[in-house]
């Protein structure tokens, strides 16, 4: 059951990697910037607020990031959007732990994110009753959101402000003990929130294997610096790598590391 569980969530992934590029270009070619500018404007604020003036330039910068906001009348809208997301989630207790630009945000190099990702611990065969007591508090963002999720394991929402939230089902003991290692991180003193580990954001980055992911890899790695647990790294995306048959991914991250 496990060899098939595996199976199915390999297939769904590859099949989801196609179908949401397309999406995420239709959005990106569509997004009204105008719209959307208090959370743009935010979000360049936050990254003002707790920069660090770069000593080094290059591939290889040693920087820091003070992670201190300072006080605001009005929260970010992304921060807004993933609490909203996170105390529905709490309030049915569910299990589940924020990943993408919100994780990156808090271990790797501050920089712009336009959507909030997350993983669900659904498991296997109900990820059905999980998608239809979101969709009664939640606006798909396709009209097909239903069986989209069913077969690609994500589900494409927005939050009430608008913010654009990509909700993945997880099954796998990887993403079991991805939500278990996840911890509290407080991004302002309004918004707390459960993000991955860095190293679950790595396996996580380095599996989808894209440039923009390798670029974050980068930052944390510099960031975080001997405080990675590189073992648990590779425990973890070896057997996933093997599964996708891309072992030269574990190979890139070695070398990216030395």
């Amino acid at each position: 059951m496990t060899e098939e569980n595996n199976k199915l969530w390999l297939e769904s992934w590859q099949h989801a990697e196609v179908s949401l590029k397309k999406i995420k270009q239709d959005e990106l070619c569509n997004y009204d910037y105008e719209a959307h500018l208090p959370a743009i404007n935010g979000m360049l604020q936050w990254a003002f607020d707790n920069r660090t003036i770069r000593m080094t330039s290059g591939l290889i910068e040693q920087q820091k990031f003070f992670m201190k906001m300072r006080k605001k009348q009005m929260m970010n809208p992304l921060f807004d959007a993933a609490m909203e997301i996170q105390n529905f989630m709490q309030k049915r207790k569910w299990t589940f732990c924020f990943i993408g630009g919100l994780a990156v945000i808090r271990w790797g190099e501050i920089r712009m994110t336009q959507d909030i990702d997350l993983c669900l611990l659904s498991g296997f065969g109900k990820e059905e009753k999980y998608i239809e007591e979101i969709l009664k508090s939640f606006t798909p963002r396709i009209s097909d959101a239903l069986n989209f999720a069913l077969v690609n394991r994500i589900l494409l929402l927005y939050s009430s402000n608008g913010a654009a939230v990509d909700l993945s089902f997880g099954g796998l003991p990887f993403e079991r003990q991805m939500i278990d290692r996840a911890s509290l991180f407080r991004y302002s003193p309004n918004c707390e929130v459960m993000t991955c580990s860095a190293e679950d954001l790595i396996v996580l980055k380095a599996f989808a294997d894209r440039f923009k992911d390798w670029a974050d890899i980068e930052g944390i790695l510099m960031r975080q610096k001997n405080r990675l647990d590189f073992g648990y790294v590779f425990e973890q995306l070896t057997p996933l790598c093997e599964l996708k048959e891309s072992s030269e991914i574990v190979d890139k991250l070695h070398r990216l590391i030395q």
